[in-house]
């Protein structure tokens, strides 16, 4: 027992330093949620459409998703430091690249360079610039996992949900985090008083660069405390974890015997599903892919994660279509080119932030009732326990509220959403849905196959990151398509070009909508579309797993 007490008073210090890299990594991983924030300014700088801009993002989305399960392996294999100095690396070319493309576009003698009336340049740029984001989202990848891998070797011991929750949450306030620090005056342009594109990039650059490769040092992964176990009889002694052990030990819980009940045979939950995990804990991929369940979580993925982050990414566009949508107001606020570029600076800031907190407040909810409220867990015999504890909800239950909360949200935008004020609807209900949907479905498919989490939930996150691209494209194609006069009655286009003054912040070669909700409607109404497929292949598993799971 004193060498067990010795052992883990030598361990603080380094549990402290891997604490505090820990949060550094995760509050500054998510910077490319930030995107809102600069995507206009490479709007304006490169005179850009729409669709070039959202095809940025997705290179970020791509290098997110579609790395995650080699960072995960490179994780499980060499720890976390070397995942952190790969973050360091890739946050830091793909920053400072983008930046220098950026400054490249904007000459001494005005906003605009010649380049950015070449279409063929531009096109060069964007297929750059898509390239240095893919690095960045690799980058997100790499540091989110460092973090995870440090904090379920320091704490998953004795807390191995709060050792995951913890930087998950975190990460999720990543933009709530770097969005209030781009408001400071160092970032802001001068003469239109909206974001400095440029600079923001290179602080993020320079201090993603700095975080992750000062907590490298920090990062690690101990061997577990020793244990007074008995020596084996052949006297070899038990082979202890290093930085090299998997992520996630292996899942010693199990389904109770109400699991049986998930026998409920449905089109999409039959009998099969359960017994292959419980018994033998591991399903081949070829397996894997024949559970109809499988199919379905992918469908909701697709519809849940594709049509958020459409929103997270373009939230930025829909406050400009709404200012330049609500004639009248606009025309009352007056004011020079720098008051108008810092107010929408303001709210495309706001919107962000709302997101992120209602995401975060989603995520520790679902975590908290998902294990607290869950119907797998032994209800009190005391007659006198906590009202919450003998209150139980299913995990299906949840998931169905958060693509209720996803589909209302739309259904607003699409018809109803007709000024910036009442665009919190629509970001609130988007944090909200996102949070539980991607809270949700990864905890059902730690419960239905254990062994293999690591591996089946990667595989899902295919659908999310095919979702978030569609959508996002498809979000910019009907905002370009909405952005030319033609589209619309002249009657229209001649009031919105009286009356409203197009800043220098706002507006590149016509890709700037300024026609309302008619900029995003038919949007929302495709993801709204994809929402109710989701929800009727969730019923099915609600009616099956509600009291399982």
């Amino acid at each position: 027992m004193a060498g067990i007490r010795a052992h883990q008073d030598g361990r603080a210090p380094s549990r402290l330093l891997a604490g505090l890299s820990i949060v550094a990594c995760s509050l500054t991983a998510g910077s490319i949620y930030c995107f809102p924030l600069f995507g206009p300014s490479l709007t304006r700088d490169l005179g850009l459409s729409l669709l070039q801009t959202n095809s940025i993002w997705g290179g970020a989305v791509f290098g997110q998703y579609f790395s995650a399960s080699l960072m995960g392996h490179l994780g499980d294999t060499y720890g976390p430091r070397p995942l952190a100095l790969i973050a360091s690396v890739l946050f830091g070319t793909g920053y400072l690249l983008m930046a220098h493309t950026e400054w490249a576009a904007v000459d001494s003698q005005g906003r605009l360079s010649p380049q950015a009336n070449d279409q063929r340049a531009a096109g060069t740029a964007v297929v750059a610039l898509t390239a240095y984001f893919v690095l960045v989202g690799a980058g997100v990848a790499a540091s989110v996992f460092g973090a995870l891998r440090s904090s379920t070797s320091h704490f998953g011991g004795k807390h191995p949900g709060l050792a995951l929750s913890v930087p998950l949450t975190l990460f999720s306030l990543s933009s709530l985090f770097l969005s209030s620090l781009a408001s400071l005056s160092t970032f802001t342009d001068s003469k239109t008083g909206d974001l400095n594109g440029p600079k923001w990039l290179t602080f993020l650059g320079v201090g993603l660069m700095l975080v992750n490769a000062l907590a490298a040092f920090g990062l690690s992964a101990p061997p577990p405390l020793p244990t007074p176990t008995p020596a084996r009889p052949d006297g070899s002694a038990e082979s202890q974890a290093s930085e090299a052990s998997p992520l996630l030990p292996p899942a010693s819980h199990s389904l109770d015997a109400d699991s049986s009940r998930l026998a409920y045979t449905t089109p999409f939950a039959t009998t099969d599903v359960l017994p292959q995990s419980a018994s033998t804990g591991k399903l081949s991929i070829g397996k894997f892919a024949q559970v109809p369940a499988v199919w379905a979580l992918a469908l909701i993925l697709f519809a849940s994660v594709g049509g958020a982050e459409m929103v997270m990414s373009s939230v930025g566009s829909i406050v400009v279509s709404l200012r330049y949508g609500h004639l009248d107001a606009l025309a009352k606020a007056g004011g020079d080119d720098e008051h108008l570029g810092k107010e929408t600076l303001a709210l495309r800031a706001s919107q962000v932030q709302l997101i992120a907190i209602a995401n975060t407040v989603a995520r520790l909810f679902a975590g908290l009732a998902s294990d607290v409220c869950s119907p797998t867990r032994p209800r009190p015999s005391r007659g006198d326990a906590p009202w919450l504890s003998r209150v139980r909800v299913s995990r299906m239950t949840m998931l169905l509220g958060g693509l209720i909360l996803l589909l209302g949200g739309f259904l607003y935008a699409a018809f109803l959403l007709d000024s910036v004020e009442r665009l919190w609807v629509v970001s609130l209900a988007t944090g909200l849905g996102y949070g539980l949907t991607f809270t949700l479905v990864p905890s059902t498919v730690l419960v239905l196959w254990p062994a293999q989490f690591g591996r089946n939930y990667g595989l899902l996150t295919y659908a999310a990151a095919t979702g978030s691209l569609t959508f996002s494209m498809l979000f910019a194609a009907v905002n370009d398509a909405a952005s030319r006069p033609s589209s619309f009655s002249p009657a229209l286009f001649a009031t919105s070009s009286s009356s409203i003054r197009t800043t220098p912040s706002e507006a590149a070669s016509g890709a700037i909508c300024k026609y309302g909700r008619d900029c995003f409607e038919s949007s929302f109404l495709a993801a709204s579309a994809a929402l109710v497929a989701a929800l009727a292949v969730t019923v099915p598993l609600w009616r099956a797993w509600r009291h399982s799971l």
